[in-house]
């Protein structure tokens, strides 16, 4: 009698433990994405060193209310300058003003604890799809490992969009799966608006699930955006945000973070193919020129694949063998920090939960290996002091390029994942016909 007892309590008592363990891992993992911005409720916390990139979301929405040139703070000679970074686009300030109402400090909390909620649950979504039948500990325990991600932490430290968008993309997947066309193009368009450069992978699903209404709703909403805000900004801002762009590609060693050379001390990570060539070539249009044939090769690769799979209903396999390509794609071909690798996190997570034999040969998964570690464990500051102290100022540069480097590695391993199953489905569907 006893065994039977014993017998029935286990899988209890482990699905119990499996809740604590996730119970504790979101809670960990939710401290660890938001310490540095934390002090809005605990005193030990250090608002002044967090969230700092909120104030460009900001002032875009409080631009579009008031009807001024935004694009002017980062003139030094402009009497309240001293906002730097702005080069979003006027959608950005349309997709966010509801917070300008609020006061900053309201609005800033109010941007972190949508952007963990929509985080987390997004992932929840995504996971129960992929799932139906999993105990709620798996959920939790993945956005609780989301959430304890490297590339996760260094978006939330600095409010950056891009930990939401992870959310949103999670949520998209989720919608495009269940045949819910409007709310993914909702989704899709809303995202498009937040910001067009991290938006490829959203709008190449589209194509792929065929919703080509819904790709032109979100892109000619953003187009439409874009155009109403200038117009509300006045007839200089249209050219004030040209020139605020071209600054962010100055090679210049006193002042620029954002340029083009991982060689100069103060330029941050980036991940794209400029940053990569120009720190190998030294010559900035040809790295540009470069990186726009590889851009325009690969869309092109993507686009032939695609139409292979023309007459096959798209599934999550499709989904998940067309998305890494679509994210490693948008973030080598535009601009992008460090923080933006976090929409690697949602290919991460398919690949979980979906057959291993999506990832074949298994040469090629390596190639997927340095990007895994980047995007989920890399310690940046550590990396650089470590390696500064082995080589110099080269080693400091060699974690910068790293991160392109890496994900043309997954680029490539990724278009070979896609290109081996296609070619199977093409046999099988050959196979079948002759029978």
């Amino acid at each position: 009698m006893s065994s039977i007892l014993i017998s029935r309590l286990e899988p209890a008592v482990q699905k119990l433990a499996l809740r604590v363990v996730g119970a504790l891992l979101l809670v960990v993992g939710f401290y660890s994405a938001n310490s540095r911005v934390l002090s809005l409720w605990l005193p030990f916390g250090n608002w002044e060193n967090g969230g700092g990139d909120y104030v460009v979301l900001h002032a875009m929405a409080r631009g579009i209310v008031e009807g001024v040139n935004v694009y002017e703070l980062n003139d030094p000679n402009v009497v309240g300058a001293g906002v730097v970074g702005m080069v979003y686009p006027p959608a950005t300030g349309f997709a966010v003003l509801p917070l300008a109402y609020l006061p900053f400090p309201v609005a800033r909390a109010v941007f972190l604890l949508l952007s963990n909620l929509i985080l987390i649950l997004g992932t929840r979504a995504l996971v129960r799809r992929l799932a139906p039948r999993s105990d709620a500990h798996v959920w939790v325990i993945s956005a609780g490992l989301v959430l304890l991600a490297a590339s996760i932490r260094w978006g939330m430290m600095l409010l950056q969009i891009a930990p939401l968008m992870v959310g949103l993309l999670c949520f998209f997947i989720g919608a495009l799966d269940r045949g819910h066309g409007r709310t993914a193009i909702a989704i899709a368009t809303l995202a498009t608006a937040l910001k067009m450069t991290l938006a490829l992978p959203f709008l190449g699903l589209l194509v792929l699930h065929r919703r080509f209404a819904g790709f032109g709703v979100a892109v000619g909403s953003w187009l439409v955006l874009n155009a109403l805000g200038f117009l509300r900004m006045g007839d200089a801002a249209f050219s004030t945000y040209q020139a605020n762009v071209a600054k962010f590609e100055v090679v210049d060693a006193s002042w620029n973070i954002n340029g083009p050379d991982p060689w100069l001390g103060v330029s941050l990570p980036r991940l794209d193919w400029v940053f990569l060539l120009y720190g190998i070539i030294r010559d900035l249009p040809l790295s540009r020129l470069v990186s726009l044939f590889l851009a325009g090769a690969t869309t092109l690769w993507l686009l032939r694949e695609g139409w292979r799979f023309r007459h096959t209903p798209a599934t999550l396999e499709t989904t998940y063998l067309f998305l890494t390509p679509l994210v490693c794609l948008g973030s080598l071909a535009v601009y992008h920090h460090q923080y933006d690798a976090s929409l690697f996190l949602v290919p991460i997570l398919l690949a979980c939960f979906l057959s291993p034999r999506l990832r074949q040969p298994t040469w090629s998964a390596w190639l997927c290996g340095p990007l895994l570690f980047i995007v989920l464990l890399l310690p940046i500051g550590a990396a650089e002091n470590v390696l500064d102290k082995l080589f110099g100022p080269t080693g400091v540069g060699l974690v910068k390029i790293s991160f392109p480097f890496a994900i043309t590695l997954a680029l490539f391993g990724s278009l070979i994942f896609l290109h081996r199953n296609i070619e199977a489905s093409a046999k099988l569907a050959g196979d079948l016909s002759g029978k």
